[in-house]
């Protein structure tokens, strides 16, 4: 019993409520792998919670997807940067393939992956701090294993990513609107200073 938990919460390790799976690359020297249908992420890709064909920049054909080589990331999964652009994180909204950089988390079926997703991206600091290596900075599966994750009741997952989901996109707004307020004043301030004809 975990009391500084609110009632109804588990404090449970990562390794308790997902499966991992590793990503990987398909040799990029089979043409009969590449410039398919499937999408195929990599840590860089991971710019958004919802993970779609939008923001793959690779393509797998059945052939590469089926071949092995490659993370296979169903609808649901939770895409974590554990390789170079350690922290990022998403939601696979469609079936994808993932690269090594990326290690992929299957949730077992009382947790929310968007409620994990938003759990994970606070933990930023934390995962980035556990990074390690002379050239590639990345975490170890040992690490996100035994990583503690308070668990609330399902329902309250949900609510707590739906709330999250929408202040990112009130943040998200208002970052569009101080833009266009910036470019605004600065098309002002060029016409003020243009000599007069």
């Amino acid at each position: 019993m975990n009391s500084h938990l609110p009632r109804g919460w588990e404090l449970l390790t990562l390794g308790e409520i997902v499966d991992f799976k590793s990503g990987g690359t398909p040799r990029k020297s089979n043409e009969d792998f590449w410039n398919g249908d499937v999408p195929f992420v990599t840590a860089a890709d991971l710019t958004s919670i919802a993970i779609d064909e939008t923001l793959a920049r690779s393509f797998l054909t059945e052939h590469g997807w089926k071949a092995g080589g490659t993370g296979h990331a169903l609808p649901g999964a939770v895409l974590l940067g554990t390789r170079t652009r350690v922290g990022r994180v998403g939601v696979a909204k469609v079936r994808m393939a993932a690269s090594q950089d990326v290690t992929i988390l299957h949730c077992r079926s009382d947790v929310s992956p968007e409620w994990l997703a938003r759990f994970l991206k606070s933990r930023n600091d934390t995962l980035n701090a556990a990074a390690t290596g002379a050239t590639i900075q990345g975490i170890t599966r040992r690490f996100l294993a035994a990583l503690e994750v308070p668990i609330p009741p399902f329902e309250e997952q949900q609510r707590i990513a739906a709330i999250m989901s929408k202040a990112e996109e009130a943040r998200s707004a208002a970052a569009a609107q101080l833009s266009a307020t910036n470019e605004l004043a600065e098309v002002l301030l060029y016409r003020l200073m243009a000599p007069l004809d």
